[in-house]
């Protein structure tokens, strides 16, 4: 069984063994637990893809790092841990970005692994969504409604932590010939053969966007200059015009 990874956001020792053995206690387990132990740069941890759901503690930071989560379009839905609560609270929790709320004493272990499992699937069910609204069908590359959320989102990150971002543009001369020549089904055999020679040739830290035809987008996060940019893009410029095979003939 796959499992839901839970990140725990709190300062309080107690909330992370109180939830580590209750989630510990789940039938079928199917719960693995990621920690955040300050509450100085969550943010980063909150915008992981690979957490499923978030509890975090109720604190001095809680409505704005709720507003930053929105903002970020993260993905993972948010629970906080409250002392105490009442509909109200509740309310002004949802209103700033939160799913749902729990009090600390007032749950038992079925209620919380309830709630977990109902969250996880509504955040795989948002990826599915957001897996087809942003992405091209034809490379699985960033669209380009994608690729603007995701530059916006970089350039957010570039401004925050201190570090560069490039942008690279990349189109493919005389394609249009390609198809013209060899037709659209060896055209679309090449796009997808850019677009895996681009994705070879990039850092864990990269992300690429088809914006059109023949047209593509590279972001660059936290390169230290302008030359280890024009180093990363002679590498990708090198792969992508190395010959490929269409209709059994070289090209």
């Amino acid at each position: 069984m796959e499992k839901h990874t839970i990140l725990i956001i709190s300062e309080e020792q107690t909330d992370h063994l109180i939830l580590a053995a209750s989630l510990e206690r789940a039938r079928p387990q199917r719960f693995q637990l990621a920690t955040a132990e300050s509450m100085e740069r969550p943010i980063e941890a909150l915008l992981d893809p690979n957490i499923d759901v978030v509890v975090m503690a109720h604190g001095p930071q809680t409505e704005y790092l709720l507003r930053l989560a929105a903002k970020n379009e993260a993905a993972a839905p948010i629970i906080v841990l409250l002392d105490e609560a009442n509909d109200k609270t509740g309310n002004q929790l949802r209103e700033l970005g939160a799913q749902d709320y729990l009090v600390r004493g007032q749950f038992q272990d079925a209620m919380l692994h309830r709630i977990l499992d109902y969250n996880a699937q509504l955040k795989h069910a948002r990826d599915k969504i957001q897996q087809l609204s942003s992405r091209d069908p034809l490379t699985g590359a960033l669209n380009r409604g994608g690729f603007r959320a995701h530059l916006e989102r970089a350039m957010g990150r570039s401004a925050r932590y201190g570090f560069n971002t490039a942008l690279l543009y990349i189109n493919i001369d005389e394609f249009a010939n390609i198809n013209d020549h060899y037709g659209e089904a060896d055209g679309d055999v090449m796009i997808k053969s850019i677009s895996r020679r681009l994705i070879n040739k990039m850092r864990s830290t990269d992300s690429i966007a088809r914006l059109g035809g023949d047209e593509f987008a590279v972001v660059l996060e936290d390169v230290n200059s302008a030359e280890d940019v024009e180093q990363i893009a002679q590498k990708m410029l090198k792969s992508i015009a190395a010959p490929m095979i269409l209709s059994d003939q070289q090209v």
